[in-house]
């Protein structure tokens, strides 16, 4: 499943207005995040390859993803949905097999 939430952040265009922007990702796969991402339009050089690995989305993008069937989550559970995922996904590659996962959120 395919989820956002809105970021703590915004994005500041050239001519200096605030954006709101979300992160994007996936309760099942990064390759069904970069499908996903690919059908919306979003570049695969926009992937945040992080510890929750995310696409920020902002604009038209939220609503383009929101039509193409995301789930909007609070910013706690899309940290706990997506982080899992990642673990499950990369959790004897790049972290190795000694990575705990542990995330602190605000809302716990």
């Amino acid at each position: 499943m395919i989820v956002i939430s809105k970021s703590i952040f915004g994005y500041i265009d050239k001519k200096g207005k605030e954006h709101e922007t979300y992160h994007m990702g996936s309760t099942e796969s990064l390759r069904e995040l970069h499908q996903f991402a690919q059908s919306i339009g979003l570049r695969p050089e926009w992937f945040q390859d992080k510890l929750i690995p995310h696409y920020d989305i902002f604009g038209g993008m939220i609503e383009r993803a929101r039509e193409a069937g995301a789930t909007t989550l609070k910013s706690s559970e899309f940290l706990r949905q997506v982080h899992r995922t990642a673990r499950e996904t990369v959790s004897y590659g790049v972290y190795g097999e000694n990575w705990t996962g542990h995330i602190v959120t605000k809302e716990t």
